[in-house]
């Protein structure tokens, strides 16, 4: 058994061995050809593959072959059609849906319809927001009428007649009410004629009253028809009556054209309430002279071209008579009547004071405390010396005509070549030469019509000198743009022009042209810089000529007047430095920086050539609030504070004032239109006083004023004629006389028919299908046209600003209206009726030139409009058609949006576009009082709201934070509100926001959302807008970062500004 087991456990142990040897020696090989036993591998999966793909393909067509043979004999599988299948399947889901609608599982049912619920719901808030499609409300294309029926009739008319003379208190209306008297007019009954005194106003409370002029021929002609709520007044009646100058109805009269109902109101009772309130008296007579600058000129001249035909010329003037004196000093002026060199007024002040002291007499005008002292005049006025001018007129006439240059030859007889000889010897002596030979073949002769120019301001064309020989030459230069030129001098014969621009080789600083027939000999600029490379000394004489030129002024200037050079990088002068001077670019650049006190610089502007810099802080004598380098080398002038004073007070600004002429004449006229000069209206005369209605209306000058020829002046500045109007009030009354006095008779004819309209916003000019009867002129405001079609849709035509004309057209095709026209927000019309264009038209045939061009304008306009047809114009265009936006209101929605640093941003932008005011609540009390939000004031903030908005292309009103007075002011003289956000801030509505609806329904509104300068871009608009009720535009702005910085509020200005 031990050797059985012993043999088999050999056995085994050799078994084992032998496989241990053997898997040893394969694994060996294998490694050692491990790449071709992979080949061996791969190629033996791939047979295998192959075989069962074969056998596979060989299987599936025997069993093709199978089927094939047993269709043949007959046996064919049957099988569902598809239509069939689909009707078996259809019929049996609806006998499972009835089966279970009547298993009473009803409850299930619901259950899963509320979890099927909840689902979509689930998925419709994960979908973005959608913007949606808002409407404009109803309220923007309708007007407003509602009405306040607690007032009676006869006394809101009277409320709304006497509005034109401004906002009276309770007691002050109710004292005016006392001495009202209601007049019942049968048909055909006159209200006046002619020769009735003309001291009352007239409010027509039912019915219709004519009032027509009469002419010479007797013929009448109707003015208007003044229907119920309507008044019928001359406010420049008004001033007579309160003058004690009553006078009578010369040409107008009124008569009822049907049974008519009057409220009659003496003039005279304002005499009561003037006494009581003499500070209404200022105010009401400067509505009027307000009234006829704003209303009667404004109609009559911008409009219908007239301009002369406004004012009384006044009497021819008489034989001069030296000066107008007092009558006291008459005797003592005895002694230079034979002068012969000034003219006496053509009515003296001792006239005048007769006539004011006769009509005195004979009425009673208010109590005037204390008399106006005539002026009394130097005795010897006569015997001083003129003051020099800074450019002297004739420097060298006197020494050409004693024989220096010039020799007095009668050109008309001589032929070319002599007069070449003439203006070469001319040429050789200026020029300081020793004889001609350099000259030779060089001058020419010209021969110049009046009016030719030879040499135009900033123009390299045609620059030489010049030698006149016969005639004169008009010197002039460009005052501003758009304002024409201004005389410096006239050049005489003998006299040689033109050597600045030689020497200099810039555009010639003036324009010369021929005063009448002229003849000129021309050294080119060429032939003299050739005779200054031969004779250097040349260029001495031909600065003599253009240094004779100058004022003495100028030669003390050029004492004071630094000229610098900066290379780049240097400092013009660095922060928290003394502020002694200005400095003015001529060449070169400048970069403005300030450092912040953690040290931080921060660039805040740069200057190019013609910028003025340092100029702020100099004049506000505070230090310097940045650093301000040359960025490349830079040339300057240095205008130290001590110069710019002296000329200050050598050339002061001349303000608004009353002017009193002593000697001369003034010419006063009045710009026609844009590019078409000016037209002479009339010729002041010593002893008259102008000016006085600017200084009363407070509003920039009607006309111009200039000296004809040498005159001397008083003057008393509007801030006197203030500060004496304080103090005795009864002053406004003489002054608005002599503005009146002025007048022509048919300024009074006018006077009658136009109309002065205040409209509330909502409130309609006129309505679609009424008569149209009259035209109306915007004088400040904004007004809408809407056109209802006949399914009742409204759809928007278009809008009217400041200056335009409306209504003209039905009036001239005697149409009825086509659009209703309503205030957007509260607008100040000029009412013209039919009657009153016509009388114009008659009288004054120009007019109809100047309307066919408005109508001209007006047809160009439709015609760059595209049109759409009725059916499919929708509701509003999404930006209206016309962008003549005047006055922008600026709301923040949140108290961190910089609104301070985006409306100085915003200013300065549209300054570059035109002239742009920017208004906020401290500057209208520091300009205006801190009680100038009071009721009281309602009448001079309006009246200085509008004067900005005349003067400024776009008035910009920087709401403030909460709604205030202030805030509430912005949002009514809006014709645009802009909501400003920031952008990446949260969506939300602000607090002032929520009160536009209310104040301001039918103003456009448009949204600002401002973002940082490198931030992300804008997203999520759509909520900002979903959450507004309507805006007609949204605006993405990128700003600075200097925006986004927290700055005090001066030192915003001082940055910005």
């Amino acid at each position: 058994m031990d050797v059985v087991g012993l043999l088999n456990n050999i056995n085994d142990n050799s078994n084992m061995f032998a496989v241990k040897t053997w898997t040893s020696e394969w694994s060996n090989n294998f490694q050692d050809n491990q790449l071709l036993w992979s080949i061996c591998g791969c190629l033996l999966v791939s047979l295998v593959v192959v075989f069962f793909y074969y056998y596979r393909r060989w299987r599936s067509k025997e069993m093709a072959g199978a089927t094939g043979g047993a269709g043949a004999t007959g046996d064919a599988i049957k099988r569902f059609r598809k239509r069939d299948k689909m009707l078996f399947y259809g019929r049996r889901m609806l006998r499972k849906v009835k089966s279970i609608s009547n298993s009473g599982q009803g409850r299930k049912r619901r259950a899963v319809m509320r979890f099927a619920r909840k689902l979509l719901q689930l998925k419709k808030e994960t979908a973005p927001e959608q913007l949606k499609v808002l409407e404009p409300p109803a309220e923007y294309l309708e007007e407003d009428l509602t009405s306040d029926d607690r007032v009676p009739p006869d006394a809101l008319y009277m409320l709304h007649s006497i509005r034109v003379f401004g906002h009276f208190e309770k007691p002050v209306f109710l004292m005016l009410c006392k001495h009202t008297e209601i007049l019942n007019l049968p048909a055909g009954a006159f209200l006046f004629k002619v020769g009735d005194t003309d001291e009352n106003v007239y409010v027509v409370q039912n019915g219709r009253v004519n009032v027509y002029i009469t002419n010479q021929d007797g013929s009448s002609l109707s003015l208007k028809v003044v229907r119920a709520g309507e008044s019928v007044t001359s406010l420049l009646s008004f001033t007579d009556v309160l003058t004690g100058h009553s006078q009578p109805y010369k040409t107008v009269n009124a008569k009822a054209l049907e049974d008519s109902q009057v409220i009659k109101l003496p003039m005279r009772a304002f005499q009561e309430v003037f006494k009581e309130y003499p500070d209404i008296f200022v105010r009401v007579i400067q509505i009027i002279m307000v009234r006829l600058q704003r209303v009667t000129f404004t109609a009559l001249h911008q409009y219908l071209g007239l301009s002369a035909e406004l004012v009384n010329p006044g009497r021819e003037k008489r034989r001069p008579n030296t000066v107008a004196s007092s009558p006291g000093k008459t005797a003592k002026m005895t002694n230079v009547e034979s002068g012969g060199n000034m003219h006496s007024p053509h009515h003296s002040e001792r006239a005048m004071s007769e006539h004011l002291e006769g009509n005195h007499a004979s009425s009673s005008p208010i109590h005037i405390q204390g008399r106006r002292q005539k002026p009394d005049m130097v005795p010897d006025i006569a015997t001083n010396t003129p003051q020099q001018p800074d450019v002297q007129p004739t420097p060298s006439l006197q020494r050409a005509r004693e024989g220096s240059s010039f020799k007095k030859h009668n050109t008309d007889n001589l032929d070319e070549q002599a007069l070449i000889q003439i203006a070469t010897e001319a040429f050789v002596k200026e020029l300081g030469l020793d004889s001609d030979t350099v000259l030779r073949g060089n001058v020419q002769v010209r021969d110049l019509p009046a009016g030719t120019y030879i040499m135009k301001e900033e123009s390299h064309k045609d620059v030489a000198l010049v030698y006149l020989l016969s005639g004169a030459l008009l010197v002039s230069q460009r005052v501003a743009e758009g304002e024409g030129e201004v005389h410096m001098f006239t050049a005489y014969p003998g006299e040689v022009e033109g050597g600045l621009a030689v020497l200099t080789g810039e555009p010639s600083f003036f324009s010369i042209r021929a005063k009448h027939f002229s003849r000129i000999g021309l050294l080119s600029k060429t032939t003299v810089y050739s005779i200054m490379r031969e004779r250097p000394s040349v260029v001495l004489h031909i600065a003599n000529t253009v240094v004779r030129r100058l004022s003495p002024f100028v030669r003390q200037v050029d004492f004071a007047l630094d000229w610098v050079f900066l290379e780049s990088g240097r400092a013009v002068y660095r922060q928290d430095e003394e502020s002694g001077s200005t400095f003015i670019v001529l060449s070169g650049r400048l970069r403005s920086v300030i450092t912040h006190p953690n040290g931080k610089k921060e660039l805040v502007g740069e200057y190019g050539k013609g910028d003025l810099v340092g100029i702020v802080e100099m004049v506000t004598q505070t230090r310097r609030s940045t650093t301000v380098m040359a960025v490349r080398d830079s040339e300057l002038a240095k205008l130290p504070e001590g110069l710019f004073n002296a000329i200050k007070l050598r050339f002061p600004v001349v303000d608004v004032a009353l002017v009193y002429l002593l000697s001369g004449a003034l010419l006063v006229s009045q710009r026609v239109a844009e590019g078409e000069g000016e037209v002479h209206m009339f010729t002041a005369y010593p002893g008259e006083v102008e000016g006085g209605l600017a200084v009363l209306t407070g509003e920039p000058s009607f006309f111009s004023i200039r000296a004809k020829h040498f005159s001397r002046i008083g003057l008393l500045s509007k801030t006197t004629v203030y500060s004496i109007m304080r103090e005795r009030p009864s002053v406004v009354l003489h002054i608005a006389n002599t503005v009146v006095r002025r007048l022509s008779p048919f300024v009074r004819q006018v006077d009658f028919a136009l109309d002065w309209v205040f409209l509330e916003s909502g409130r309609a000019v006129y309505r679609q299908d009424e008569e149209s009867g009259s035209t109306f002129i915007v004088l400040s405001g904004r007004l809408r046209s809407v056109i209802t079609h006949p399914n009742g849709k409204k759809e928007l035509v278009g809008e009217y600003g400041k200056g335009d004309l409306v209504g003209i057209v039905e009036m001239v095709t005697q149409t009825r209206r086509s659009t209703t026209v309503m205030a957007v927000r509260d607008s100040e019309l000029a009412k013209l009726p039919e009657g009153l264009f016509n009388a114009i038209k008659l009288r004054f045939p120009v007019v109809v030139t100047r309307l066919i061009n408005l109508l001209g304008h007006r047809i160009l306009g439709s015609w760059q409009k595209p049109t759409a047809g009725l059916g499919g114009a929708a509701a509003i265009e999404p930006r209206p058609s016309q962008h003549n936006f005047s006055t922008v209101a600026v709301v923040p929605v949140s108290d961190d949006v910089p609104l301070t640093a985006f409306t100085y941003e915003l200013y300065h932008s549209l300054s570059a576009i035109g002239p742009t005011v920017r208004l906020t609540s401290d500057v209208i009390r520091k300009l205006l009082g801190l009680t100038i939000m009071d009721p009281n004031n309602e009448y001079r903030l309006s009246s200085w709201l509008a004067q900005q908005e005349d003067k400024h292309k776009v008035a910009l009103y920087q709401c403030d934070p909460s709604l205030t007075q202030w805030t509430q002011r912005c949002i009514r003289q809006a014709d645009c509100i802009l909501i400003v956000a920031l952008g990446d801030k949260q969506p939300s509505i602000g607090k002032i926001e929520k009160e536009i609806e209310r104040l301001a329904i039918r103003t456009q509104k448009e949204l600002v959302l401002l973002h940082r300068e490198g931030g992300v871009n804008p997203s999520g608009t759509v909520h900002w807008l979903n959450m507004r009720t309507w805006v007609s535009q949204h605006h993405h702005v990128r700003c600075p970062h200097r925006m986004f910085t927290r700055k005090s509020q001066y030192r915003i200005v001082s940055l910005l500004w």
